[in-house]
């Protein structure tokens, strides 16, 4: 059983682990996916898909709400394109999907905005937004 100064040195370590996770989850190949999302979304402009987008200022206040928030609407973009029927959509999801877990389960953080509470967007600036955030986390 730890005590004392250890306890404390373990809590703390074990806390700056869990903040910065998102951080530890940056992939290139996330951003590589999102660029192809991207110009799928400028060939899909005749679908008016609109999503909830924060941006990278929101990202830096509120990480785990805003990826939660990331995860939904990209969540909600991919049903919009399979509805539409687009080829090769399921295995570009299920890859976006599987990098997107590793991020494990977030917690949303107390006084973070909802994501019904950010600006909606068109497809397109919403994964413009994305590769943003994906980027200041790599950086």
């Amino acid at each position: 059983m730890l005590r004392g100064g250890l306890f404390l040195v373990s809590v703390s370590l074990c806390l700056v682990c869990l903040t910065a996770a998102p951080a530890r989850n940056c992939s290139r190949d996330l951003q590589k996916n999102v660029r192809t999302f991207l110009t799928k979304a400028k060939e899909l402009k005749s679908l008016e898909c609109e999503l909830y987008t924060p941006t990278v200022d929101q990202y830096k206040n509120c990480s785990q709400s805003t990826m939660n928030c990331l995860i939904n609407e990209m969540n909600v973009l991919f049903l919009e394109w399979e509805a539409a029927d687009l080829s090769n959509i399921s295995v570009l999801k299920r890859e976006m999907f599987s990098k997107l877990d590793s991020f494990g389960e977030m917690i949303p953080e107390r006084d973070c905005p909802k994501c019904e509470s950010h600006e909606v967007e068109n497809a397109e600036t919403f994964l413009e937004g994305l590769q943003s955030i994906f980027q200041f986390m790599c950086s």
